[in-house]
C-alpha cells in the first residue's frame, strides 16, 4: 500500500493502481479496490478504471464512496464509448482514406500506361510509315516520273529530228531533181 501511495504521489497512476490491486488480492479490503479505480482513472487507463469501480461496487455495494463509484462508472462507460465511436469514425476516416490513396495512384497508374501506349502506337505508326515510304513500288515513286519524262522528251526529240531531217532528204532530193544542171 505504501508503494501504491508513492507512485500515485509520482503520478506514476498505472504502476499505483496495480499495486493497489494486488493488495487487495493479499487483503481484500473495498477501499483498495475503489482507490485503483481512482488510480487507473486519473492515468487515463479507464477500462481498468472501470472494471476497478465495478468489482468495488459488487463487493461493498453499501459503502460511503459506492454512489461517488456508481458515478465514475457511469461516466467512464459514456466515454469509453465516445473513444469507441471516435475509434470507429477515424478507422472509416483512414480506410477512405486509404481507398482515395489507392484510387487515386491507380488513376495515375492508368494515365501513365495510356500515355505510354500512346507513344507506343505514336513510335509504331511512325515505323510503319518508314517501311512503307521504303517499300514504295518505284513506279510510286517521283524520280521514276521524272526519268520517264525526261526519256518521252528524249524520245519525241529524236522522232522530231528523224521526221525533219527525213522530209529535209525528200525535199533537197526534189529540189536536186528539178534542178538538174
Amino acid at each position: 500500500v505504501s508503494y501504491a501511495s508513492t507512485m500515485f504521489k509520482s503520478q506514476k497512476f498505472a504502476e499505483a493502481g496495480q499495486s493497489l490491486h494486488f493488495a487487495y488480492q493479499r487483503e481484500p479490503r473495498p477501499i483498495f479496490l475503489f482507490n485503483a479505480g481512482q488510480a487507473y482513472r486519473k492515468g487515463e487507463r479507464y477500462s481498468e478504471a472501470k472494471a476497478a469501480y465495478s468489482e468495488f461496487l459488487q463487493v461493498a455495494p453499501d459503502h460511503r464512496l459506492a454512489s461517488e463509484a456508481r458515478g465514475y462508472v457511469a461516466t467512464l462507460t459514456a466515454l469509453l464509448e465516445q473513444r469507441e465511436r471516435s475509434q470507429q469514425i477515424e478507422m472509416a476516416l483512414s480506410d477512405q482514406k486509404a481507398e482515395s490513396e489507392r484510387a487515386k495512384q491507380l488513376s495515375e497508374e492508368n494515365r501513365a500506361k495510356a500515355e505510354a501506349n500512346r507513344a507506343k502506337a505514336e513510335q509504331a505508326e511512325k515505323a510503319l510509315a518508314d517501311e512503307q515510304t521504303k517499300q514504295k513500288k518505284f513506279y510510286r515513286r517521283p524520280w521514276f516520273w521524272g526519268l520517264v519524262g525526261a526519256g518521252v522528251v528524249l524520245g519525241g526529240s529524236i522522232a522530231a529530228g528523224v521526221l525533219i531531217a527525213g522530209a529535209q532528204r525528200k525535199t533537197d532530193a526534189t529540189v536536186a531533181a528539178t534542178f538538174q544542171f
